[in-house]
């Protein structure tokens, strides 16, 4: 007796090859990021073509084949109802594997978690034309769900190695997978930050894989791990009202009670050539150098990035409603007549790792600012008070060159939360927290600490002795070269690595960061070996000049939850 197949069965493969290949080609036709990378392909290539496709061959016979009449010997194997069937469920496939992949890359970067839902879907959706493949004619139901068992256990083997895909580690890294759960990371935060009492412990674990851009999670997130708010959020609006009002206190002491005597000439024993000590001409002149700094380092905060040239909606209330009199910062910066040399505050200068790797970007000439209307002030602006007042409230440290770095990442992300309550007080949030994560980080920006165990020249200490344990072929390559930490990794350690980045890969890295800060941000030290290891083959073949090159100008463009999950697996092993 002669056994006859319908060929919608057979033709199965063809579904499958043809939505892979059209994801791939319009994805490259079009420059869209690559939902799939290689293995994951070939993971779907194998338990596709593997159980469920072999299983279709044991499929019970449709007796109906018998009463269709016999094919004419000159038709074509592969017709057009089938051609049609065929690209109709590619088509099926296709877009939805990409209107997944675009709902799950929100913020416009390829995540391991947007290219897991991916890579699932397409396998579902693998898996459901499997199933619709076992016949041509009749629903699922005509023909029994169960009358194949041998294609359900292959279906079911196959979810089965896919669940160990996503959630079995060592299979993780191959494939570059996430686990997923039944809600995101979205729900789960939102969960956590409503509590009335916060669990910090799971609020860092999700953190350090990532705080989402959604809904204000990573400034609320940021705020907690920074140490200004409380667990227990019902204190928090009785503690925001009353630290608010300080910082406006602080503004009246530092800008506008001396600008205001600036104006008064009733003082005529003081004036500007005293020499004495306690001179408040003496006080205002020093003040002016620190201020100036200031202003020549926040005007171009991120050049690539136009958010700080634009205006706020939040001006500050107590330096606008002054009157016509009163010197303003700006005032003090334009009729100043003094010449600060920019080393004098600098630890960032005059060193040769030193060169910004984001000098590459189009810089912005100081006439090409937005003239703004009075009464409105630029978000640099609002950095340049927030950081001229750290300093006059902390003048053992007052300001160092590289402090702006650190300080625009989190203005950027408190200024730009949804919420309007937090974005109008994000002046004020971001001098505490920056405040609380310079407690940290003082020792990288005063020299008296550099030779001490947490001072600069002894992370950098720590960060080659890492490296030579985690590998040792590229320590001793940068032995042989001369090639010093100095020359590079500097820069990386002082200023978490926000030169080194693209904004939004710098606050991803920072999500881990401040999970660990209070621990003198050791995890920084694995994120900078991982950077070194990922271009192992470039430095162990490059010169000398041509490794500082490649180190000092990290490519940016580097995928940083890579070099994020490379950290996470030497700091493993290095812990092991």
């Amino acid at each position: 007796m002669i056994r006859l197949i319908d060929d919608f069965r057979v033709c199965f493969a063809y579904h499958r090859s043809i939505a892979a290949l059209s994801l791939i080609t319009l994805s490259t036709v079009f420059h869209f990021p690559n939902p799939l990378n290689a293995m994951q392909i070939l993971w779907i290539n194998i338990i596709m073509d593997g159980p469920p496709a072999q299983s279709l061959g044991v499929e019970p016979v449709d007796h109906d084949v018998l009463k269709k009449p016999p094919r004419k010997v000159t038709d074509p194997m592969i017709d057009r109802r089938l051609i049609i069937n065929i690209i109709t469920s590619a088509v099926v496939i296709v877009v939805g594997t990409l209107c997944v992949f675009y709902a799950e890359m929100r913020d416009g970067k390829v995540t391991p978690r947007d290219t897991t839902m991916t890579f699932t879907c397409f396998v579902f959706f693998d898996m459901f034309n499997a199933l619709s493949c076992r016949s041509q004619t009749k629903f699922i139901f005509q023909i029994g769900f169960f009358s194949n068992r041998v294609f359900l256990i292959s279906v079911l083997l196959s979810i089965a190695g896919q669940m160990a895909v996503i959630y079995f580690p060592p299979l993780q890294y191959v494939f570059q997978t996430e686990a997923l759960s039944a809600s995101g990371n979205i729900e789960k935060f939102e969960a956590i930050l409503k509590c009335d009492r916060i669990n910090l412990e799971e609020l860092k674990t999700l953190a350090f894989n990532g705080c989402p851009t959604d809904n204000g999670i990573r400034s609320l997130t940021w705020k907690i791990l920074l140490n200004y708010l409380f667990i227990d959020r019902t204190k928090w609006a009785s503690y925001l009202s009353k630290q608010r009002e300080h910082y406006r206190g602080y503004i009246r002491e530092t800008i506008i009670k001396p600008g205001l005597k600036s104006t008064s000439h009733s003082d005529i024993v003081d004036h500007p050539l005293n020499c004495a000590a306690d001179s408040s001409w003496t006080a205002y002149f020093k003040e002016n150098e620190v201020l100036l700094q200031i202003d020549k380092d926040v005007r171009r905060l991120c050049p690539d990035l136009c958010f700080f040239q634009r205006k706020t909606d939040y001006p500050c209330a107590e330096i606008m409603n002054q009157e016509v009199g009163f010197e303003s910062l700006r005032k003090r910066i334009v009729s100043t007549s003094l010449k600060v040399e920019s080393q004098s505050h600098s630890r960032l200068t005059g060193r040769l790792e030193f060169q910004s790797n984001k000098s590459k970007c189009p810089t912005i000439d100081d006439n090409e600012y937005e003239v703004l209307a009075n009464g409105s002030e630029a978000h640099w602006q609002v950095v340049e008070r927030i950081l001229f007042v750290f300093s006059q409230l902390n003048s053992g440290q007052s300001y160092v060159q590289g402090m702006n770095e650190i300080i625009g990442p989190i203005y950027y992300t408190f200024a730009t939360d949804p919420n309007l309550e937090w974005r109008e007080h994000a002046e004020a949030d971001t001098f505490y927290c920056f405040t609380n994560l310079m407690i940290h980080l003082r020792e990288n920006f005063m020299k008296v600490y550099d030779k001490s165990e947490f001072g600069i020249l002894g992370r950098m200490q720590k960060f080659s002795m890492l490296l030579r344990e985690l590998d040792k072929e590229v320590h001793e390559h940068f032995e042989q070269e001369n090639l010093k930490p100095e020359f590079y990794a500097f820069r990386w350690l002082t200023l978490l690595l926000s030169q080194e980045f693209h904004l939004p890969d710098v606050l991803r890295i920072w999500d881990s960061l401040f999970v660990d800060h209070e621990k003198y941000l050791d995890f920084l030290l694995y994120i900078c070996c991982a950077m070194v290891i990922l271009q192992r083959d470039q430095l162990l073949n490059g010169s000398q000049a041509q490794n500082i090159k490649l180190l000092q100008y990290y490519p940016p463009d580097t995928d940083v939850h890579k070099i994020l999950q490379k950290a996470v697996e030497l700091q493993r092993i290095h812990k092991a």
